[in-house]
């Protein structure tokens, strides 16, 4: 990524309420660009917030990069905002499963993070946590291809089904840059 300050084009997606895919299929994923939009995303940042399940858990969340695209599953795509109004539409897909999709190929594991996931009960809960998956600007993940994929899922299937908000932001900037 250049260090201009200015990209191509900064993105944010949100989803806000998500009852993430129960078991261990990824629950959250931003797709790479077509080869002809001649782009490619870089993941900046990701933050998790309000987790909650039936009872109180802890619950680990995996970063996956995929050389594959995952198929099928029951999902809803995030609006892509520019936070340049001048910025090009968003060439980059973001979607968020409620029904489990079929992973693509796991290239590996970017990061991992373990939460305290909250009850939905005020009487059970404890004090609400926020994940923040951040890359740093010069080893960010970079998907050169529609194929190419991150995903957020859990490391083991939790209890009861999970609630939760999910924000990502990305770059997207020429493949000749």
């Amino acid at each position: 990524m250049k260090k201009t300050g200015r990209h191509q084009g900064t993105y944010r997606g949100t989803f806000q309420g998500l009852v993430a895919v129960a078991g261990v299929a990824p629950f959250a994923i931003l797709g790479g660009a077509a080869t002809a939009d001649n782009r490619k995303v870089i993941l900046k940042k990701v933050t998790v917030s309000g987790l909650t399940l039936t009872a109180v858990e802890y619950l680990s969340l995996i970063a996956t990069k995929y050389s594959s695209a995952a198929s099928s599953g029951t999902s809803t795509d995030a609006t892509a905002v520019p936070l340049d109004s001048l910025n090009a539409v968003a060439k980059a897909t973001l979607k968020g499963y409620t029904g489990a999709p079929t992973a693509g190929t796991a290239v590996g594991t970017l990061a991992s993070k373990r939460v305290l996931g909250q009850a939905t009960t005020a009487a059970a809960a404890g004090i609400p946590q926020e994940l923040v998956f951040e890359f740093d600007e010069d080893d960010a993940p970079v998907l050169n291809s529609v194929a190419e994929q991150i995903g957020f899922r859990f490391s083991s299937a939790p209890a009861s089904a999970v609630t939760l908000n999910i924000e990502f932001e990305w770059v997207e900037e020429s493949r000749n840059a």
